[in-house]
């Protein structure tokens, strides 16, 4: 399954600043570390998603398909479905038309997520462009912050404090003694 791209990045991420410099044993007034602790929290969001295939908080995606499926539904990678925004299709004269949503339904109990046909509704028949003809965008995440399952995001504040503590991933100990140290929270 193609990967959706990102429409709207997420406001907030699943773990504060001011949860990481607790975690960190950082003076939450000690600002000197600030922008570094900020991208490292990306940074560790960005490889929980990679690692769960799914997105933590709320974000919108569009995801893109050739064709109109064989199927009356299009599974919708990313997690927990919270809605459907829209479906645009392009046919071939390079015309894009929006779909209108009383001809599908969102399907928010199965992971992933669906888009499904409406009863006795069919998929437009307009010939499409060859690639990418079908967007689906939608919003998925556990919502706020606080939703996302705390052992995710104690798993992101171990990372982080990972990365934060060792800015190489290999350690030169005294003597000519190398240690690479693993990359996993």
């Amino acid at each position: 399954m193609a990967n959706p791209q990102v429409a709207t990045v997420p406001a907030t991420e699943p773990v504060t600043l001011d949860e990481v410099k607790r975690r960190l044993r950082i003076e939450i007034t000690n600002s000197d570390d600030d922008d570094l602790l900020n991208d490292l929290t990306q940074a560790a969001r960005a490889r929980a998603e990679a690692f769960l295939n799914r997105r933590l908080v709320t974000q919108t995606l569009d995801f893109f398909v050739d064709a109109f499926p064989a199927t009356d539904f299009i599974e919708l990678p990313g997690g927990r479905l919270a809605s459907i925004t829209s479906l645009k299709y392009t046919d071939s004269d390079n015309l894009e038309t929006t779909w209108t949503a009383t001809n599908y339904f969102a399907s928010i109990t199965a992971e992933p997520g669906r888009l499904h046909l409406a009863f006795n509704i069919s998929w437009p028949t307009a010939t499409l462009k060859p690639r990418d003809a079908v967007v689906v965008r939608y919003v998925v995440g556990y919502g706020a912050a606080a939703a996302v399952p705390f052992g995710i995001r104690a798993g992101m504040m171990l990372a982080i404090g990972h990365l934060f503590h060792n800015r190489s991933d290999v350690v030169i100990q005294q003597g000519v003694t190398a240690i690479e140290i693993p990359q996993a929270a």
